[in-house]
Parts: structure tokens; C-alpha cells; sequence
């Protein structure tokens, strides 16, 4: 039927469908168009965690004074008035310059020598100084260069070797990362305070400057890659072979040399500050092992494994020499290579060395396995350089990977940075800080400080940006109790108190607990009482209070499929009838102890290297137990 052809009001109801239509379709590309600004919009109100931050102030609307302070600090003169003017939570120090090389020391020595000049003789005293296995049992010996090094090549150890060691890896010139440690500074020096500062700091000019903080709109500014973006983590959640997501916001705060877009090489990691490491979190030396197969011989070979990552960079594994092999490399006599291949691994070569000659065999990615049976692809005048021997919780952008900075729009970043599976996570005495640099300056008119930054999110899962859980808990936000309303007892407003129980058991952060909702991190719990349950051991979802304790002994127990972590006074059931418990730290192999699938005997139980912090979970009702990983624990101290 012709359209022109239907009645008055049809005609008008088909015309006012199609203006609803192209109505919709222009919402739809509006929404579109401004997504990112949503984003940024919507994460600065209060909102149901869509992930776990593992950054403080990550949208960064708080400098120290509001952060810290139920009002504003007003306490002494000088520094003390420049709370207000750093971001909390926020540092920036002088990129990362540590050299690494080899070297050799004997036992009870002090004389150290380098493969390489790379000593400054007239900086590098009093300098941190690592070298691997030479300390007391083959630990790596932390040290300092004692005064002005002999030559590029020796220097004075502030303390003797306890093992001698040949050609192994030394490290120097080590980055510390300072923070807060008093209201009135970073790092108790006025001439060094690295705190992210707006431009009305008083040490603003004479320390860092670039990056800084744009505390009106509440983000970064950033242009200089002398310096990076630091924020230390306020309990150490990185753990090996886990990958983590950065999310963050960017934008250019103008048109660079008259252009609106500009590609701004950032990288990002996480770093381990503590004392003989001050590195990025990084594995072991990646091994290489061989197998002769045939006919052994006399010809010794060397075998190298390349391999190149998503992000550009490459690593290679240990040279590996088999002095066995037949002298002709055939099917019948060959070798068998294997190592191990991290996840962001996208290309791998294999190298040979026979006599002075270099040859690159072949390409074996995705295997991490090779059989030399004498195929050669091309010869080289070496092994290739790499740009490190070890995986590293690093992620370098590049253009391929990552899209330019525009002047127009925000834009939504995500990276994944894997940490190693090797990574000793014992020898971090120290804070776990995250990291983002630029490899090179922005240059050009308009580029001082033009990359802006905003709402950085740290988790192990994907999701929209938001605040930390310890954002909460900033003294600012400190609550009041009401003095009226319907929804609990006359002048008392809110929900009846929940009896404490007597404020015992206490999971770490990551353990899982039943609730209404499916299982929820610990941490998950805490500020979010109005919107879960927790089911008790009787199957009862039940109210419960939660807050975080201070870093405490942490203790691990397995039992069959399942293990758990809490405090040392965290009590397990032993049984279905149990109403005491036992304190994880008075448990013992073979105990037994109650889980969701009935009883299971205790196949170990560890006290963990170091503290850690906990959520004291509190539940409303006489049964206090619940679940944790499987394994029926209870918010009740055990009865002496």
C-alpha cells in the first residue's frame, strides 16, 4: 500500500515512529560518543564495586589534608601547610637508573669487581649495592659501595662477602620509593619531599614539578619521562603467576605543535621496594635444559632462547652449553631444548653456537620445546641482545597496541601485567608500589605537562573504575550516629547493634565467604552491609558487621581441596557440634577439622613470612560460624 494512501491518523502515528526512531538512533550515537566521560562522571559518585582497587584516591579528588583529616590541618608552620597541596596517596620520583652487571668477590672480602666499567667514581659512594649469593648460605649480599670506588671497575664493600662468587649478577645505584611517614613531609627532608604537589606547594620548583597534580580537577599532569607516577599499595595483594589489571583515563590537555593527538609511550609496572630489591617484581633467570639423543660425542654447543613479548620487549633465557653432543647434528643425533615460556610471550627463536659460528635455528612459538637436528635458518655475528633475562611485572605501550592521546576526548586504557609464576614473594619485606613512566618526554609547543591522567584502578578482574575499599576509612568520612529514624530503635536510627561476639576470627582479604550474593572476597564485605548476607553454618543468610584490622601473623591451613588464611587466633570448627574451635596457630597436621563436605584431616598448617591485613567479620545471632574457602570457621575467640 502506497503510504500516501492511509488514514490521517495512521499517517501520523508511522510519522511520529519514525521521529521516536531517529530519536533513539541519536541517543544511542550521543551515548556512544561520550562513554569514557561517563565513565569519569559516574566514578566520582558512590557506587557498588564493580572491582576491587587496589589504589587509594585512584580518582584522585582528595588531596592529604581532606584524605587524612576530619578538617583541615592547621597544626605547626612550613611544611605542615602543604598538606593540602599533595595528592594523597601519590609520588613521583626520579626514573629508575639502576645498573646491573656481573661480578666476582671472594669469601670474607671486601673487594669486589665488576666485568664492566660501570662504576662513577666521583657519585657512587655510599651507593646500595646487591650482589646475588654472596652473603651468608648463598643469600645475595645487600650492601653499600664503601666510599669513592677504586677504579669503574672496584670498589670497597661496606660488608664482607660470606661466599665467594664468580662472574654473578651485581646491581647498584638502587631506587628507593619514599612516602609519608610524618603530617609534615615524605620523607622527613624538606629538600626532598616527593609527593605529587599542585603548583602552590612551597617545594614545588626545587623538587618534582612534572608530574604534578591538578588538584581543581582532580587528576595528573604529565609530560616529563625524568620522572614517574608512583603509589604504594597499603597491604602487599600482588601475587605470583597472577595477572592484574591497570585501568586508567587519559587525555591531552591541549593540541601538541597544532595537532590534537600525540602518542605518549607510557609504561607501567609494579615494583618491589624493599631492601636488595628496589626493582620491579621479577622472576629467576629463565633455564634452559638439554638433552643429548643418539650417539653422544665431543663437540660442545651453546643454545640461547629469544623471546619477544606483546609489549615489545624482549628477554632471553640462560646460555646453556652441552659439551656432548655428536659432531654432526642430524635426525638420528640431535638435542632436545625445553624451557619455561611466560604468558605474553608472542614470538620465540632459537640460537646455536658451534665453535665461533652463530646460527638462529628456527621459531618454535607457541611450543617451549625445540629438537636441534641440524635445520639452520640464518647465521648472526652473536647471540642477539635482549632487553632483560627474567620476567618482569612490566608492560611497555606501544603504538600497535595502545591508541595516541587526544586533545578531543577522554579515552579508556587497560593493560594486563603478568607477574612472574617464579617471583619470591618472601623476600618482599617491603611495600609492593605501582609504577607508570614515559620512555620519552612529550615535545613540542604545548606539551609542558599536557598528558592528563585520572582514575586508575588496579585489580586481578575486569570492571568499571572504582574507589578502593580503604577509601572509606579515611578520616574524613568518619561517621556520626543518628539521633532518629524509623528504620531502627527510637533514638538510636539505623539496625539494631550486632552482638561482637567477642572479636575473634579474622580472614585475610582474598578469602572467600558464603553469602547471599555467591562467594565474596573478604575485603568484598566491608562497607557493603546493606547489600549482602553472610550464611552462617546453618544455612541462614544473617546481618553482619566487617571492618579491616591492622597487618597481623597470618597463618595457612589445608585440609583435602581446601586451604584457607587468616589470623593466628582465626578459630576452625573441628567437627559438626564444635562451638569453641581451635585457633589456627594452636592447629596440627593431621587435625581434624570440619569443611563444607564433611570432615577432613589437616594436611599442613604454616605461619606465613609476614604480616598481613585481615577483616574481622562480625554476625548477627548466637551461630557465629560460617564458611571461609570451605572450611567452617567463627568470629568468636576460643574459649581458654
Amino acid at each position: 500500500m502506497n503510504p500516501l494512501d492511509a488514514q490521517p491518523d495512521e499517517l501520523i502515528g508511522r510519522i511520529m515512529s519514525l521521529e521516536r526512531q531517529v530519536g533513539e538512533l541519536s541517543t544511542a550515537q550521543s551515548d556512544t560518543s561520550s562513554t569514557v566521560q561517563q565513565i569519569t562522571e559516574d566514578a566520582k559518585n558512590p557506587t557498588i564495586y564493580a572491582n576491587q582497587n587496589f589504589i587509594q584516591n585512584g580518582n584522585m579528588d582528595l588531596d592529604r589534608n581532606r584524605y587524612l583529616y576530619v578538617t583541615d590541618f592547621a597544626g605547626g608552620t612550613g611544611e605542615d601547610g602543604n598538606v593540602s597541596e599533595e595528592c594523597f596517596g601519590f609520588y613521583s620520583h626520579p626514573k629508575d637508573t639502576a645498573v646491573e652487571t656481573t661480578g666476582s668477590v671472594g669469601a670474607g672480602s671486601t673487594a669486589l669487581t665488576i666485568d664492566a666499567a660501570l662504576f662513577n667514581v666521583g657519585t657512587d659512594a655510599g651507593k646500595e649495592i646487591v650482589i646475588e649469593g654472596a652473603g651468608a648460605a648463598g643469600a645475595d649480599l645487600d650492601t653499600t659501595i664503601s666510599g669513592a670506588p677504586g677504579s669503574t671497575t672496584t670498589c670497597t664493600l661496606g660488608v664482607a662477602a660470606t661466599t665467594a662468587v664468580s662472574h654473578v649478577r651485581v646491581r647498584f645505584r638502587l631506587l628507593q620509593r619514599k612516602e609519608d611517614t610524618t603530617d609534615n613531609n615524605v620523607d622527613a627532608n624538606l629538600a626532598t619531599n616527593v609527593a605529587l604537589k599542585t603548583s602552590a606547594h612551597t617545594r614545588y620548583g626545587s623538587t618534582v614539578n612534572n608530574p604534578d597534580y591538578d588538584k581543581t580537577n582532580g587528576w595528573i599532569r604529565y609530560s616529563d619521562s625524568g620522572f614517574t607516577i608512583d603509589a604504594p599499595f597499603s597491604h602487599n595483594l600482588i601475587s605470583p603467576s597472577k595477572q592484574y589489571i591497570l585501568s586508567f583515563v587519559y587525555k591531552l590537555a591541549n593540541d601538541i605543535d597544532s595537532s590534537d593527538s600525540y602518542f605518549a609511550d607510557l609504561y607501567c609496572g609494579l615494583w618491589d621496594n624493599s631492601p636488595g630489591q628496589r626493582k620491579f617484581i621479577e622472576g629467576k633467570e629463565l633455564d634452559l635444559s638439554a638433552t643429548v639423543e643418539g650417539t653422544p660425542g665431543a663437540t660442545s654447543r651453546d643454545y640461547f632462547v629469544v623471546m619477544y613479548t606483546g609489549s615489545g620487549q624482549s628477554m632471553g633465557t640462560k646460555v646453556k652449553t652441552v659439551a656432548t653432543t655428536n659432531a654432526t647434528i642430524d635426525a638420528t643425533n640431535y638435542v632436545v631444548l625445553q624451557w619455561t615460556q611466560p604468558p605474553d610471550v608472542v614470538r620465540s627463536e632459537i640460537w646455536r653456537k658451534t665453535g665461533g659460528t652463530f646460527e638462529r635455528l628456527g621459531f618454535p612459538y607457541p611450543a617451549a620445546e625445540w629438537k636441534d637436528k641440524g635445520t639452520v635458518k640464518n647465521s648472526g655475528g652473536g647471540f642477539p641482545a635482549v632487553d632483560f633475562k627474567r620476567q618482569r611485572a612490566f608492560v611497555q605501550l606501544l603504538d600497535t597496541n595502545f591508541a595516541p592521546a587526544t586533545s578531543k576526548r577522554w579515552q579508556l586504557g587497560q593493560v594486563n601485567i603478568a607477574v612472574p609464576f617464579d617471583y619470591d614473594l618472601s623476600k618482599t619485606t617491603d611495600k609492593q608500589w605501582f609504577v607508570m613512566g614515559l620512555k620519552t618526554s612529550l615535545a613540542g609547543t604545548g606539551s609542558t605537562r599536557a598528558l592528563l591522567i585520572d582514575l586508575i584502578s588496579i585489580d586481578d578482574k575486569y570492571g568499571v573504575f572504582t574507589r578502593s575499599p580503604l577509601d572509606f576509612f579515611a578520616k574524613r568520612q568518619l561517621s556520626t550516629a543518628p539521633t532518629s529514624g524509623d528504620q531502627g530503635t527510637t533514638g538510636g536510627g539505623g539496625d539494631p547493634p550486632i552482638d561482637p561476639g567477642g572479636g575473634g576470627g579474622c580472614p585475610v582479604f582474598d578469602a572467600m565467604i558464603d553469602t547471599d550474593q555467591g562467594k565474596l572476597k573478604a575485603i568484598e564485605l566491608v562497607d557493603n552491609e546493606h547489600i549482602y548476607r553472610v550464611i552462617n553454618r546453618n544455612g541462614e543468610a544473617v546481618k553482619y558487621k566487617a571492618k579491616i584490622n591492622p597487618p597481623q601473623p597470618i597463618w595457612l591451613i589445608g585440609a583435602g581441596e581446601f586451604q584457607t588464611k587468616g589470623s593466628e587466633s582465626n578459630p576452625v570448627f573441628r567437627d559438626e557440634v564444635d562451638i569453641r574451635g581451635k585457633a589456627l596457630k594452636e592447629c596440627k597436621k593431621g587435625d581434624t577439622i570440619l569443611t563444607k563436605e564433611g570432615l577432613r584431616e589437616t594436611d599442613f598448617i604454616v605461619k606465613l613470612p609476614r604480616k598481613q591485613h585481615t577483616v574481622l567479620i562480625t554476625l548477627e545471632g548466637k551461630e557465629k560460624g560460617f564458611w571461609q574457602d570451605g572450611i567452617g570457621v567463627h568470629n568468636e575467640k576460643p574459649i581458654a
